[in-house]
């Protein structure tokens, strides 16, 4: 037995009932058995090296009728306890794989959690991964966790940053998604304690050949720099756009033009070939 199904044997314990009230549908919310789910990776390259440095959990849930819904698209319809164990079933597979690929001696920086706001103002589910993290021997500053920089329940917000900084307290990187599309300001920005900040497709798109689009990205990726925040490029999905993203001083990007989302078994390959592969094209490297 592999080690991905080996991890799936184990998350049987996690679909218990009744443990908080959920906020979904009561007469018919939704169920997820041990075997559906399933956790695809998105490579993210580091500008400096070209080599694979982190990867961003993208947990996935295979009906029977052979449907396949990510996380994100289904959070909305799950109660709490369902999101909660789906996160920490993604979570499990991940730090499974994280210590197959550690014994390799290949292992990436940084595994990256995107958590909606639901998750991060549950105090049980923070003290939750934590806790798995510790049972895992897996140093917390492995684990980068991204929030938005705005939510949708302004009421609920001082929950989520409060999630965050428990998070982080525990040794936990912080990033923060889709930075330029929300309202924090520098000040907010400045308080938490964030180590990187991922500009989305929003932004990215056409930025080799849009000087509208280079002017605000430049803008965005100055704020970070000023705040003294690492940066992630995502949803590039050209050699052009990399290129360019790459220049200007991004840290790493991410994206279908820099390498496709995959699962356990061809990061493998990613990570194994990093070590005999040839070094990148120039311009495909930050210079100077």
């Amino acid at each position: 037995m592999g080690y991905a199904a080996r991890a799936l044997a184990q998350l049987g314990a996690l679909f218990r009932p009744g443990r908080r009230k959920g906020t979904s549908d009561p007469a018919n919310p939704p169920r997820f058995g041990s075997d559906q789910i399933d956790l695809q990776f998105q490579p993210q390259l580091c500008c400096d090296t070209g080599r694979v440095s982190g990867l961003r959990l993208l947990p996935q849930f295979r009906q029977p009728d052979g449907r396949v819904h990510g996380l994100a698209e289904v959070a909305p319809i799950l109660t709490d306890e369902a999101l909660s164990d789906c996160i920490m079933a993604g979570l499990r597979l991940a730090l499974v794989a994280l210590r197959r690929w550690d014994r390799l001696g290949v292992g990436p920086d940084v595994l990256t959690l995107a958590l909606p706001d639901r998750a991060l103002a549950d105090a049980f589910l923070v003290q939750e991964l934590v806790w798995e993290l510790d049972r895992k021997c897996v140093e917390p500053a492995r684990i980068e966790v991204e929030f938005a920089e705005t939510g949708d329940d302004q009421a609920a917000r001082g929950h989520v940053l409060e999630g965050v900084r428990i998070l982080a307290r525990a040794g936990c990187r912080i990033a923060i998604g889709e930075f330029g599309t929300g309202s924090a300001s520098p000040s907010v920005l400045r308080s938490l304690p964030i180590h990187r900040v991922r500009i989305g497709r929003l932004f990215v798109a056409g930025c080799d050949r849009d000087g509208a689009q280079q002017r605000m990205i430049l803008a965005l990726l100055a704020l970070a720099e000023h705040l003294g925040l690492d940066s992630l490029a995502d949803g590039v999905v050209s050699v052009e756009e990399r290129s360019f993203l790459t220049q200007i001083g991004f840290g790493a990007v991410q994206g279908m033009g820099v390498l496709p989302v995959m699962a356990a078994p061809a990061i493998d390959d990613i990570l194994l070939g990093q070590r005999e592969r040839a070094p990148l094209p120039a311009h495909l490297l930050r210079i100077g």
